[in-house]
């Protein structure tokens, strides 16, 4: 019959594996917290980043939407250039018709 050899182990030795163990899992548990933290934070910026940029966009839509608005009452015939095209149209001489383009070119 054949023995194996067996090492005994000591008391130091297994305390020494326990405490390496323990200190093992204490790193890869904080760099997993770690690692998960700024995923975390990188989501929640481009989040917000989407969210301010949507914003921005809803804002530059309405701003143009309302200049266009602005033009077309004005355009109108109560509006400013409205009633001078209508003044140019119904000009008599040719004074009042460089006056009308005049005004209408500004």
């Amino acid at each position: 019959m054949k023995y194996k050899k067996t090492r005994k182990r000591t008391l130091k030795a297994k305390m020494m594996r326990t405490v390496m163990l323990c200190a093992l899992a204490g790193i890869l548990a904080a760099g997993m917290v770690s690692y998960l933290t700024i995923r975390m934070i990188q989501d929640d910026s481009m989040q917000d980043n989407m969210k301010l940029y949507l914003d921005q966009l809803t804002e530059n839509t309405d701003r143009a939407y309302f200049d266009m608005l602005n033009i077309a009452n004005q355009m109108g015939p109560d509006g400013l250039i409205g009633s001078v095209t209508d003044a140019y149209l119904m000009a008599q001489d040719n004074f009042e018709l460089y006056v009308g383009q005049k005004t209408l070119r500004e």
